[in-house]
Protein backbone atom coordinates (compact mmCIF):
# COMPACT_ATOMS: atom_id res chain seq x y z
CA UNK A 1 0.00 0.00 0.00
CA UNK A 2 1.35 3.43 -0.99
CA UNK A 3 0.32 6.86 0.28
CA UNK A 4 1.16 10.39 -0.80
CA UNK A 5 2.71 12.39 2.06
CA UNK A 6 3.39 16.09 2.59
CA UNK A 7 3.68 18.64 5.40
CA UNK A 8 3.54 17.31 8.95
CA UNK A 9 2.55 13.84 7.71
CA UNK A 10 5.81 13.63 5.77
CA UNK A 11 7.90 14.42 8.85
CA UNK A 12 5.80 11.99 10.90
CA UNK A 13 6.49 9.25 8.35
CA UNK A 14 10.26 9.66 8.73
CA UNK A 15 9.92 9.63 12.53
CA UNK A 16 7.82 6.46 12.39
CA UNK A 17 10.39 4.72 10.17
CA UNK A 18 13.09 5.52 12.74
CA UNK A 19 10.95 4.60 15.74
CA UNK A 20 9.80 1.22 14.38
CA UNK A 21 13.18 0.03 13.07
CA UNK A 22 14.13 -3.29 14.68
CA UNK A 23 16.39 -5.02 12.12
CA UNK A 24 17.19 -2.39 9.49
CA UNK A 25 17.22 1.37 9.13
CA UNK A 26 18.27 2.97 5.84
CA UNK A 27 18.79 6.74 5.61
CA UNK A 28 19.72 8.05 2.15
CA UNK A 29 20.09 11.82 1.86
CA UNK A 30 22.74 14.05 0.22
CA UNK A 31 22.60 16.43 3.18
CA UNK A 32 22.17 15.38 6.81
CA UNK A 33 21.46 17.57 9.82
CA UNK A 34 19.15 16.05 12.43
CA UNK A 35 16.50 18.03 14.26
CA UNK A 36 15.72 17.23 17.90
CA UNK A 37 12.69 15.06 17.04
CA UNK A 38 14.75 12.72 14.87
CA UNK A 39 17.50 12.54 17.47
CA UNK A 40 14.95 11.55 20.11
CA UNK A 41 13.67 8.73 17.87
CA UNK A 42 17.18 7.50 17.04
CA UNK A 43 18.34 7.40 20.67
CA UNK A 44 16.43 4.16 21.18
CA UNK A 45 18.65 2.45 18.59
CA UNK A 46 21.61 2.75 20.94
CA UNK A 47 20.00 -0.10 22.88
CA UNK A 48 19.29 -2.19 19.76
CA UNK A 49 22.66 -3.47 18.52
CA UNK A 50 20.95 -5.97 16.21
CA UNK A 51 19.43 -3.12 14.18
CA UNK A 52 21.77 -2.39 11.28
CA UNK A 53 21.83 1.32 10.33
CA UNK A 54 22.91 2.15 6.78
CA UNK A 55 23.49 5.81 5.93
CA UNK A 56 24.34 7.21 2.49
CA UNK A 57 25.18 10.87 1.87
CA UNK A 58 26.94 12.95 -0.81
CA UNK A 59 27.41 16.34 -2.50
CA UNK A 60 30.38 17.46 -0.38
CA UNK A 61 33.27 17.20 -2.89
CA UNK A 62 35.10 14.98 -0.43
CA UNK A 63 34.83 17.52 2.42
CA UNK A 64 32.26 15.62 4.42
CA UNK A 65 31.41 18.42 6.83
CA UNK A 66 29.89 20.40 3.94
CA UNK A 67 26.93 18.04 3.73
CA UNK A 68 27.03 16.08 7.01
CA UNK A 69 26.49 18.17 10.14
CA UNK A 70 29.19 17.48 12.74
CA UNK A 71 26.84 17.06 15.69
CA UNK A 72 24.69 14.60 13.71
CA UNK A 73 27.79 12.70 12.61
CA UNK A 74 29.16 12.41 16.16
CA UNK A 75 25.75 11.22 17.37
CA UNK A 76 25.34 8.59 14.63
CA UNK A 77 28.89 7.28 15.01
CA UNK A 78 28.00 6.33 18.58
CA UNK A 79 25.43 3.80 17.36
CA UNK A 80 26.44 0.18 18.04
CA UNK A 81 25.75 -1.09 14.50
CA UNK A 82 26.15 1.54 11.78
CA UNK A 83 27.73 1.89 8.35
CA UNK A 84 28.10 5.28 6.63
CA UNK A 85 28.84 5.46 2.91
CA UNK A 86 29.49 8.35 0.53
CA UNK A 87 28.56 8.92 -3.13
CA UNK A 88 29.24 12.32 -4.66
CA UNK A 89 26.50 11.79 -7.29
CA UNK A 90 23.74 11.23 -4.76
CA UNK A 91 20.69 13.44 -5.12
CA UNK A 92 17.87 11.01 -4.23
CA UNK A 93 16.30 10.71 -0.77
CA UNK A 94 15.04 7.46 0.69
CA UNK A 95 14.24 6.31 4.24
CA UNK A 96 13.21 2.80 5.22
CA UNK A 97 13.05 0.10 7.86
CA UNK A 98 12.17 -3.57 7.47
CA UNK A 99 8.44 -2.83 7.03
CA UNK A 100 8.11 0.72 5.70
CA UNK A 101 9.82 2.95 3.12
CA UNK A 102 9.60 6.55 1.93
CA UNK A 103 10.67 7.97 -1.44
CA UNK A 104 10.79 11.73 -1.03
CA UNK A 105 12.16 15.07 -2.16
CA UNK A 106 13.10 15.97 1.44
CA UNK A 107 16.67 15.91 2.71
CA UNK A 108 17.33 14.67 6.23
CA UNK A 109 18.08 18.29 7.05
CA UNK A 110 16.25 20.43 9.59
CA UNK A 111 15.91 23.43 7.23
CA UNK A 112 14.26 21.30 4.55
CA UNK A 113 11.82 19.86 7.07
CA UNK A 114 10.84 23.24 8.53
CA UNK A 115 10.85 25.58 5.52
CA UNK A 116 10.54 23.81 2.17
CA UNK A 117 7.56 22.41 0.29
CA UNK A 118 8.40 18.70 0.26
CA UNK A 119 6.48 15.59 -0.77
CA UNK A 120 6.94 11.84 -0.64
CA UNK A 121 5.39 8.45 -1.34
CA UNK A 122 5.27 6.06 1.60
CA UNK A 123 5.02 2.31 1.03
CA UNK A 124 4.06 -0.15 3.75
CA UNK A 125 5.05 -3.79 3.36
CA UNK A 126 2.00 -5.92 4.04
CA UNK A 127 3.93 -9.17 3.56
CA UNK A 128 6.09 -9.87 6.62
CA UNK A 129 8.16 -12.42 4.69
CA UNK A 130 8.89 -10.64 1.41
CA UNK A 131 8.74 -7.03 0.21
CA UNK A 132 6.69 -6.36 -2.91
CA UNK A 133 5.75 -3.70 -5.46
CA UNK A 134 7.17 -0.17 -5.15
CA UNK A 135 8.47 -0.94 -1.67
CA UNK A 136 10.57 -3.85 -2.96
CA UNK A 137 11.85 -1.98 -6.02
CA UNK A 138 13.01 1.06 -4.03
CA UNK A 139 14.48 -1.11 -1.24
CA UNK A 140 16.55 -3.19 -3.69
CA UNK A 141 17.66 -0.17 -5.72
CA UNK A 142 18.96 1.81 -2.75
CA UNK A 143 20.65 -1.20 -1.23
CA UNK A 144 22.59 -1.48 -4.50
CA UNK A 145 23.43 2.25 -4.28
CA UNK A 146 24.77 1.74 -0.75
CA UNK A 147 26.77 -1.35 -1.77
CA UNK A 148 28.48 0.54 -4.61
CA UNK A 149 29.27 3.68 -2.55
CA UNK A 150 32.52 4.35 -0.67
CA UNK A 151 32.49 3.21 2.96
CA UNK A 152 33.75 6.04 5.20
CA UNK A 153 32.67 4.61 8.56
CA UNK A 154 31.68 1.18 9.84
CA UNK A 155 30.98 0.10 13.41
CA UNK A 156 29.93 -3.46 14.19
CA UNK A 157 28.56 -5.11 17.34
CA UNK A 158 30.34 -7.93 19.15
CA UNK A 159 28.58 -10.77 20.92
CA UNK A 160 29.52 -13.39 23.48
CA UNK A 161 28.17 -16.90 23.10
CA UNK A 162 26.50 -18.57 26.05
CA UNK A 163 24.53 -21.66 27.02
CA UNK A 164 26.36 -24.06 24.70
CA UNK A 165 26.29 -21.54 21.88
CA UNK A 166 22.52 -21.27 21.84
CA UNK A 167 22.40 -17.72 23.21
CA UNK A 168 24.51 -14.61 22.76
CA UNK A 169 24.87 -11.34 24.63
CA UNK A 170 26.06 -7.97 23.34
CA UNK A 171 29.46 -7.02 24.80
CA UNK A 172 30.25 -3.86 22.83
CA UNK A 173 31.01 -2.53 19.36
CA UNK A 174 34.18 -2.19 17.31
CA UNK A 175 34.91 0.57 14.79
CA UNK A 176 36.24 -1.22 11.73
CA UNK A 177 36.55 1.76 9.36
CA UNK A 178 36.73 5.46 10.19
CA UNK A 179 37.81 7.84 7.44
CA UNK A 180 36.01 10.92 8.78
CA UNK A 181 38.18 13.41 10.64
CA UNK A 182 35.76 14.86 13.19
CA UNK A 183 38.15 16.87 15.46
CA UNK A 184 39.08 19.28 12.67
CA UNK A 185 35.44 19.71 11.71
CA UNK A 186 34.40 20.09 15.35
CA UNK A 187 36.75 23.00 16.03
CA UNK A 188 35.37 24.84 13.02
CA UNK A 189 31.83 24.08 14.18
CA UNK A 190 32.69 25.24 17.69
CA UNK A 191 33.95 28.59 16.41
CA UNK A 192 30.76 28.99 14.40
CA UNK A 193 28.64 28.14 17.45
CA UNK A 194 30.59 30.58 19.60
CA UNK A 195 29.98 33.38 17.08
CA UNK A 196 26.28 32.57 16.99
CA UNK A 197 26.10 32.52 20.80
CA UNK A 198 27.90 35.88 20.99
CA UNK A 199 25.47 37.42 18.51
CA UNK A 200 22.49 36.07 20.46
CA UNK A 201 23.90 37.45 23.73
CA UNK A 202 24.51 40.82 22.10
CA UNK A 203 20.98 40.90 20.69
CA UNK A 204 19.51 39.91 24.08
CA UNK A 205 21.50 42.66 25.80
CA UNK A 206 20.33 45.25 23.29
CA UNK A 207 16.73 44.13 23.74
CA UNK A 208 17.11 44.38 27.52
CA UNK A 209 18.39 47.93 27.24
CA UNK A 210 15.55 48.83 24.90
CA UNK A 211 12.96 47.59 27.41
CA UNK A 212 14.77 49.12 30.40
CA UNK A 213 14.94 52.71 29.09
CA UNK A 214 11.16 53.39 28.91
CA UNK A 215 10.71 51.91 32.41
CA UNK A 216 13.41 54.18 33.87
CA UNK A 217 11.91 57.23 32.14
CA UNK A 218 8.46 56.37 33.44
CA UNK A 219 9.80 55.91 36.97
CA UNK A 220 11.57 59.29 36.88
CA UNK A 221 8.45 61.03 35.58
CA UNK A 222 6.37 59.69 38.47
CA UNK A 223 9.00 60.72 40.98
CA UNK A 224 9.11 64.28 39.59
CA UNK A 225 5.34 64.59 39.54
CA UNK A 226 4.94 63.63 43.20
CA UNK A 227 6.57 66.08 45.66
CA UNK A 228 8.85 64.61 48.24
CA UNK A 229 7.35 64.17 51.70
CA UNK A 230 9.97 66.44 53.32
CA UNK A 231 9.10 69.30 50.92
CA UNK A 232 5.40 69.41 51.87
CA UNK A 233 4.30 72.29 54.19
CA UNK A 234 3.44 71.25 57.80
CA UNK A 235 -0.21 70.62 58.49
CA UNK A 236 -1.97 73.12 60.89
CA UNK A 237 -5.02 72.83 63.17
CA UNK A 238 -7.69 75.36 64.07
CA UNK A 239 -7.70 75.83 67.91
CA UNK A 240 -11.23 77.12 67.88
CA UNK A 241 -12.61 73.96 66.42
Amino acid sequence: MSQFKYGHDLNASVEKIMREAEKWLILVSPFIKLNHRYIDELKALKTRPKCRILICFGKSEGQYHKSFDTEALVFLKEMPNVKIVYDERLHAKFYANENRSLLTSMNLYDYSQDNNIEVGVESVNSNIIKRSGLDAESWNYFNNVIDSASVVFNREPKYKKGLMGLTESYVGSETVIDEIDIPEISSSKQRSNEKKAAKKAEAASAEGERIKRPLETKSKTKADAKPAKDDQPPMGYCIRT
